[in-house]
């Protein structure tokens, strides 16, 4: 019965035309040069310009090679998790800029679900990163381990 079936949908598709398959991610590679350069260094731009190059590199070799002329993906997660957590306050808030003391609840949010993914994705984010920011995402102290 399975070969029947399979030889009836065959004949049944033997007429349908042909499309060429473009990917959807394909039509991202030039919003996702301008976001890879983003200039500025608030949380949210430090997050938005990291967040996609966590998966880059797989990315960059369907889209176009030539996003990653700028640099090292790994290298810019990197140092966005450092940036970022040299934005987080005592109390575990992240400030908005640098070496001020701005809290925005979205950006902030934003930037622990960044750390939380990168974390999954095999980067390192500090233990005490981690601990300070759980208390302001409903997060506990096993989940912030994320075992």
């Amino acid at each position: 019965m399975c070969s029947s079936l399979v030889l009836s949908f065959a004949a049944d598709c033997s007429n349908a035309p042909a499309k060429p398959y473009s990917p959807p991610v394909a039509n991202f590679a030039k919003q996702l040069k301008h976001l890879v350069g983003y200039p500025h260094g608030c949380l949210e731009q430090t997050t938005s310009k990291a967040f996609p190059q966590i998966y880059l590199r797989d990315i960059a070799s369907v889209l176009d090679p030539t996003i990653l002329n700028n640099g090292s993906p790994t290298y810019f997660v990197t140092e966005a998790i450092s940036k970022i957590a040299s934005m987080q306050q005592p109390d575990g808030y992240f400030s908005y800029w640098p070496g001020e003391y701005s809290k925005n609840q979205w950006a902030m949010v934003y930037a622990i679900h960044f750390l939380f993914e990168v974390k999954k994705a095999g980067y390192v984010v500090s233990e005490p990163v981690l601990m300070r920011m759980s208390p302001h995402c409903g997060v506990t102290d096993e989940k912030a381990k994320l075992h």
